[in-house]
């Protein structure tokens, strides 16, 4: 509810916002209903259906697809593997780093699958042991964890269209070598 310090408006960007809470639904709807003049809100998600009816209610919905199609001068494997999001396509491109990490944690959570109960437990309470104390460590940790998640659950979709002889729908190519 502060001015701008800079500027004519303040922007508050919530992401994936399908997945907050119902507390935490219910906790923006007051802000929702009477946002301070100089703020812009902007909620995003890929599932606008599991927004609460009040929230979508009191939202201007944009509807921005992905883009399906490939660019004709596009590399067609890094195109699947950015699941149509030219912003991480570009990444990709540009940032060899960006994209070697990623096939490096698809193939940790690979062998993390594969291994046994009691070495999933080790790794588990490894990667809960690490604490940190301050708040930019924290918000760098959920970001870290939040793109670490995302590469899992698309390489459980890849498993899935693999299980389903969908083999050209896979968008991480290491998948295609698990047993």
């Amino acid at each position: 509810y502060r001015a701008p310090v800079t500027g004519k408006y303040k922007f508050l960007i919530i992401e994936d916002a399908q997945l907050m809470t119902r507390e935490a639904s219910n906790a923006l709807l007051k802000t929702l209903e009477e946002p301070p003049k100089s703020c812009l809100i902007f909620l995003t998600t890929s599932q606008p259906e599991l927004l609460l009816p009040t929230i979508q209610s009191r939202c201007q919905i944009f509807d921005l697809p992905r883009v399906l199609e490939a660019p004709s001068d596009t590399n067609p494997a890094l195109w699947l593997r950015s699941s149509g999001l030219p912003g991480k396509y570009l990444n990709y491109q540009s940032d060899d780093d960006s994209l070697s990490l990623e096939k490096q944690e698809v193939q940790a959570f690979l062998d993390f699958i594969e291994s046994s109960k009691g070495l999933r437990l080790k790794v588990i309470e490894t990667w809960f042991k690490k604490k940190t104390k301050t708040k930019n460590k924290t918000a760098e940790q959920k970001a870290e964890w939040q793109s670490r998640l995302n590469i899992w659950q698309n390489t459980l979709r890849d498993l899935l269209m693999l299980q389903l002889g969908k083999k050209e729908l896979v968008r991480y190519p290491e998948v295609l070598q698990f047993p």
